[in-house]
This record gives C-alpha cells, sequence and structure tokens, in this order.
C-alpha cells in the first residue's frame, strides 16, 4: 500500500496531517483495542485518524487483537494454515464445508466463532487434532466402561491432509501412527 498523502488537519484547520503509524482505537463485540496502523496526525492539535485507504488494514488489525485476546486464529494464522495444505480459498472452503466467502472474510478480519476456530484447528493443526480424539476418546470411557468407537477410515479421512501435504505419507501408514492400535476384539464365529 502507498503512503497516506500529506493534507489540512480538518479538525483545527491550522495543521498538515502528516503520514505516520498512528495507535488509534476500535472496537470489537464491545471491547477496546489499540493498534498501530498507517495513519495520519496533525502537525498542531495531534489529530491521529486513518483515510479510507487504510480502513480495511485497521479492522483486520483490531479484529486479529481481539482473536489473540480470546485464543482464536488470526487471519494471517488462517491464511498459512489454508497455505500449508496447499488449498485455495474455495478448496479450504469446501474441506471446511462452508461457503468460500467464509473463508476470505476470516482472513480480511470477521471474526470466526469459536467452533469454527475449533474446526479449524482440527483441521489444519495436527497436534490440536491429535490432543481432540485423545481427549474424546478419554472422556467417552470414563464411567461407563467403553470406549469410544472411532473408525479408522473417519479419523483417516479427516487427517489425510496432514499425511499428504506434511509428511508425504499415505493414509494408511499415517493412520498407524497417528491411532496405533491398543487392544484388538474378535468377536467368536
Amino acid at each position: 500500500m502507498n503512503t497516506p498523502k500529506e493534507m489540512d488537519c480538518f479538525e483545527c484547520g491550522n495543521g498538515s496531517l502528516i503520514p505516520k503509524m498512528v495507535e488509534i482505537t476500535g472496537y470489537r463485540h464491545g471491547e477496546e483495542f489499540t493498534v498501530l496502523v498507517n495513519g495520519l496526525q496533525c502537525t498542531a492539535c495531534g489529530l491521529k485518524t486513518i483515510d479510507n485507504e487504510y480502513s480495511g488494514e485497521f479492522t483486520k488489525l483490531v479484529s486479529d487483537a481481539y482473536r489473540e485476546k480470546h485464543g482464536l486464529l488470526t487471519g494471517t494464522r488462517i491464511r498459512e494454515a489454508r497455505n500449508r495444505l496447499g488449498m485455495s480459498q474455495d478448496k479450504f472452503a469446501q474441506y471446511l464445508k462452508v461457503g468460500p466467502a467464509s473463508v476470505n472474510r476470516w482472513e480480511n478480519g470477521k471474526i470466526q466463532d469459536e467452533a469454527m476456530n475449533e474446526l479449524i484447528l482440527v483441521k489444519t493443526d495436527l497436534l490440536t487434532a491429535i490432543s481432540n480424539y485423545q481427549i474424546v476418546n478419554q472422556s467417552a470411557t470414563m464411567g461407563s466402561g467403553i470406549a469410544a468407537t472411532v473408525f479408522c477410515d473417519e479419523a483417516v479421512d479427516v487427517f489425510a491432509p496432514f499425511a499428504e501435504t506434511q509428511f508425504r505419507k499415505q493414509k494408511s501408514a499415517f493412520a498407524v501412527e497417528a491411532f496405533p492400535v491398543t487392544e484388538v476384539y474378535a468377536p467368536s464365529c
């Protein structure tokens, strides 16, 4: 992006708004966040503002500050996860079973909800996926004495992109490493 252009201050009329990095406060979901953004500052009254060209950048920064505070993936981290899997926004949307506009919005400042954030993590971050699998499996065995049944094909379909794009392994080899057999049950004939 270009540097903001110098102009007369519309607040005091005495100074000039010069381009510089300025701290501006924005709000997301009723919370206040101050971010550093390309903007303009008056040489006389000190007014800090941004022009329309930088409003998108400001929106992303405020949204990402909110996300970081609440433990959500930032737009940049979502884009990086998508790129690690080698997917376009359209392919990533199909993979998550959402519309392509959703992926574009998340990468450009719209905040995803916690459930979607968790889905993105599970489908893009191997350690999160395995940790969630172990938590669900452990929760299912508590109290009931019966382990939850997770079919290998279902688990492999979720984790296959890791195996194929990040580790260059085939699905079956990955499944054996990620989900080792701990007990074999074979019904009598």
